[in-house]
This record gives structure tokens, C-alpha cells and sequence, in this order.
């Protein structure tokens, strides 16, 4: 599989501009929820990105897919991700997820009408990580450093360009 280029932005000028010079991905990032406790005190961008943004950038992307990274598994999750789909996303992520069944239900909730990655980011992630490549319907697994080395407890930090 060849390597997939993103771009992170809400902006809908960006998106295309970045379209037009090879990106494949898009990304929208709606991730919040524990994100400041985790990563609030490092040097890491934390996106504040909307669902409405979701629909701006379908708006204007006639190549690139459109990636939205939603919560962690929440009570509001069904809701998140259904209205995340409905406004146009092409890939939808799973961050922070630490088992086998946040997985499952992330997988069910996305129900075949989005492709499906999930970020690994934690060690129980990675522990469970067998178990999770036995389910069907993943079509992606990408790594994140940022919060992977703080599960771990290491000193190394990943530097984010701004």
C-alpha cells in the first residue's frame, strides 16, 4: 500500500490548496475529549475543529479523501460519528482507544458507510493489538507518537510544525 499524505486543517482554502499539491488526505479533527488533560502541558497542537467543518471541506475536496478523527468512545459517539458520515466523511479515525471492544463498537457504529482507521496510540492498544487485527472491517491502523510516548513514560517528545 502506498504511503497516504495528510494534511490537518478546517480551513477550506488550505484543504484544496493542499489537494492540489498531492495530498490524499484531509483531515479534520474533532478529537477533544481528555485531549488537554493528556497533552495540554506539551508543545502539540490541539485542533479545535468542528463538525460543521466536516461539510466546508466536502464542499470544496474533489480528490483528496476527507479523514475526520472523532472522539474516543463516548456516550455520544453513535451520534458523533453518524453526523460526521452524513456530512461527507470518506475515512473515519478511532484515537485513544485502549480495547478490543472500543474497537468493536467504533467498527459497528461506523457500519460499512466510512472506511474505518484507528489510531494506536496507547501501550494497551498495542497490547491488545492481536485481538484487534482478528476483527473485520479495519481498513487503516495508524501510529500516534504523541500520545504513545507518554503511555510508555518516555522522555522523547515528537516536535508537531506549526
Amino acid at each position: 500500500m502506498p504511503l497516504k499524505l495528510m494534511y490537518i486543517t478546517n480551513q477550506p482554502e488550505i484543504a484544496l490548496l493542499a489537494e492540489q499539491n498531492g495530498v490524499d488526505w484531509v483531515f479534520v479533527d474533532l478529537e477533544l475529549n481528555g485531549k488537554v488533560e493528556r497533552q495540554g502541558h506539551l508543545d502539540t497542537v490541539i485542533s479545535r475543529h468542528a463538525v460543521r467543518d466536516v461539510s466546508r471541506l466536502r464542499a470544496v475536496l474533489k480528490h483528496a479523501e476527507l479523514l475526520v478523527r472523532v472522539n474516543p468512545i463516548f456516550q455520544g459517539s453513535r451520534y458523533e460519528i453518524n453526523e460526521v458520515i452524513n456530512r461527507g466523511a470518506d475515512v473515519v479515525m478511532l484515537p485513544y482507544y485502549k480495547t478490543v471492544d472500543e474497537v468493536a463498537t467504533f467498527i459497528e457504529l461506523v457500519d460499512k458507510h466510512a472506511q474505518v482507521c484507528l489510531l494506536c496510540e496507547t501501550k494497551e492498544a498495542v497490547a491488545c493489538m492481536p485481538d484487534v487485527l482478528q476483527l473485520p472491517g479495519i481498513d487503516y491502523i495508524h501510529i500516534g507518537l504523541n500520545d504513545l510516548h507518554l503511555s510508555y513514560g518516555q522522555s522523547f517528545f515528537i516536535r508537531t510544525a506549526r
